[in-house]
């Protein structure tokens, strides 16, 4: 989060100018300051069907457990604004059957994940980490 900050006043900045920051556009870095010190561990959860997934901004790590009606899917990441420059989301195969049943991680519209139209997950017991790096650019880090 602290580096969301700073992105988030860099960008402000960059932008407008030193003069030109304004209540306004310095909302989001205020409230990513009251969220730094509000928010709880970042949330885990289990996915288990072979369905479309969509990824909440309040999503951290993501573990696919698909272990009955397996098919491959998508993923879908979510649409993110200003305060989750920086933020990332884990998605991990916990079954080790990605390769059978790949799923494809798709970005919002309008945005690419390292200049591509998605992502694709097909390496059993694969971890993926998904970074939104602002103006529509996200990164993924495969382990």
């Amino acid at each position: 989060m602290p580096a969301q900050i700073l992105a988030l006043i860099a960008s402000t900045i960059v932008t407008n100018g030193i003069g030109g920051i304004t209540a306004a556009n310095l909302a989001p870095i205020l409230n990513a300051i009251v969220n730094l010190f509000t928010t709880t561990s970042p949330a885990a959860r289990i996915y288990s069907v072979s369905t479309t997934l969509t990824i909440a901004l309040t999503d951290f790590r993501i573990g696919l457990q698909r272990t009955i009606n397996l098919a491959a899917f998508n993923a879908q990441l979510p649409t993110p604004g200003p305060t989750n420059i920086g933020q990332e989301w884990v998605i991990q195969d916990l079954s080790g059957n990605l390769s059978g049943y790949p799923v494809t991680v798709l970005p919002p519209a309008g945005m690419t994940i390292v200049g591509r139209a998605s992502y694709i997950m097909n390496e059993d017991n694969q971890t993926s980490r998904f970074a939104y790096y602002g103006s529509n650019i996200w990164g993924v880090e495969p382990a």
